[in-house]
């Protein structure tokens, strides 16, 4: 599999670059990454909400259609199911780092 053929490589690529554009140098300084993560684990639990309402979106479309020219309905569904699982996976990626570089401050001002 090439690296351009994962569809989560690029939602990472844009999240990430997303929030290191808002937050700027935020990062450098031990006090703003609490806040930086707290914002993170807000983001998690609202795209975890998403996911919720996405995969009952999908699960209720597979049961109301029936007909062949309606599968593109229930292919539209699973799409967005696996985007907001892949944009999950990739918030829960930058909290887990965030988390590690909140260690390492918090080791380095010991």
């Amino acid at each position: 599999m090439r690296i351009t053929d994962n569809r989560s490589f690029y939602v990472k690529k844009s999240i990430k670059g997303w929030i290191q554009g808002y937050l700027g140098g935020i990062l450098l300084k031990s006090e703003g990454v609490k806040d930086v993560f707290k914002w993170l684990d807000k983001k998690c639990k609202e795209q975890k909400n998403l996911v919720e309402k996405a995969e009952q979106n999908f699960q209720d479309t597979k049961r109301s259609c029936y007909f062949e020219d309606e599968q593109c309905l229930i292919d539209s569904a699973e799409i967005e199911l696996e985007r907001a699982k892949e944009r999950l996976n990739a918030y829960v990626d930058i909290k887990i780092s965030v988390e590690k570089y909140m260690r390492k401050l918090r080791h380095q001002g010991e």
